[in-house]
């Protein structure tokens, strides 16, 4: 049913939440998980904004890579630790835009992503991913939030 999944990470525990749930999904139906970070450029622009000072573009671009691999590493490391097939994939852009990019391009069946339920302000700059990617999705989305989220 799932031959090939995408499960977006970002560190936080709620993507890892939703991985681990690609990771079950994808043991139950022999599938393969793909493990994408987007180093967003939407969020270099908020966080810049959001401090209110000017942030070295470049160095916070490569700040977020190298969180970004780690991210993918542990992610990676989990499925295989799991006997479950998967791989990575690091890219740049904005956030929503890349999921469905990636998700289209290569034909997933299924998106298994985080909802982080920001709302007020946040919202508004950030616009919500998980809403972006559920609206525009040519495949299922599986969307995974903290308990605490209304």
């Amino acid at each position: 049913m799932f031959g090939k999944i995408l499960a977006p990470v970002d560190g936080s525990e709620m993507a890892l939440g939703a991985a681990k749930l690609a990771l079950e999904l994808a043991r139950t139906h022999g599938s393969e998980v793909t493990f994408l970070y987007v180093v967003g450029v939407d969020i270099l622009l908020t966080d810049q904004s959001t401090y209110g000072q000017f942030i070295d573009y470049v160095g916070l671009e490569k700040v977020l890579r190298e969180g970004g691999e780690k991210i993918l590493s542990e992610t990676l490391a989990l499925a295989q630790s799991m006997g479950i097939a998967a791989r990575t994939v690091m890219l740049e852009g904005h956030v929503a835009s890349e999921i469905l990019r990636l998700a289209e391009e290569d034909k997933y069946d299924l998106i298994a992503m985080a909802t982080h339920g920001r709302g007020g302000l946040k919202r508004l700059v950030l616009g919500s991913v998980a809403e972006a990617v559920t609206r525009q999705a040519t495949c299922p989305v599986l969307l995974v939030r903290s308990p605490g989220d209304q």
